[in-house]
């Protein structure tokens, strides 16, 4: 096996993402983070249409981020008039968040834009090689946090065991 060319290819691709990631970036001027709140407040809204919007300390847990550093990027929204916050009046001390106007209609032409593309896409390489490639990624993607997960458990996993040179001793 060619590891290091795999380790190349690898690198070289995530550094495309990131460089695709960058120039969405500059085109919308919303951020992944910020990007990935308003999606969450979108499906929750979608979800729940009868509840004023999702509570600030649920897109805290669901994100895995500090509520202040939630708060942070709120505000960075509320001030671009993507979201809008509003007191719970049954308990004043829960906010809920719900999409501005301006935040909806953000949502709607990105996902428009991002069917567009993933259709052109699609056609471009064929739409059963482009399942194919999905589904690899997806493969690796799994892998990949199997191997993260043996490593937050300090576990050994296959591939070390047969590569560690001392196993043999």
């Amino acid at each position: 096996m060619d590891t290091e060319r795999i380790q190349r290819e690898y690198m070289q691709t995530m550094q495309e993402f990131r460089k695709l990631q960058m120039m969405h970036k500059r085109k919308t001027e919303i951020f992944g983070r910020e990007f990935g709140f308003l999606r969450m407040i979108e499906c929750f809204q979608r979800e729940n249409p009868d509840v004023p919007g999702i509570y600030a300390s649920d897109l805290a847990a669901r994100t895995g981020m500090t509520k202040s550093g939630v708060s942070k990027s709120l505000h960075k929204l509320e001030q671009r008039g993507m979201v809008a916050r509003a007191v719970d009046p049954n308990d004043r001390r829960n906010t809920f968040v719900s999409l501005a106007p301006a935040g909806r209609e953000f949502c709607e032409r990105q996902h428009a834009n991002w069917r567009t593309m993933i259709k052109r896409v699609s056609e471009d390489i064929g739409e059963e090689r482009f399942l194919e490639i999905m589904s690899g990624v997806r493969e690796i993607m799994r892998s990949m946090a199997q191997e993260l997960t043996a490593l937050e458990q300090n576990q050994t996993t296959e591939e070390e065991t047969r590569c560690d040179p001392f196993s043999e001793i």
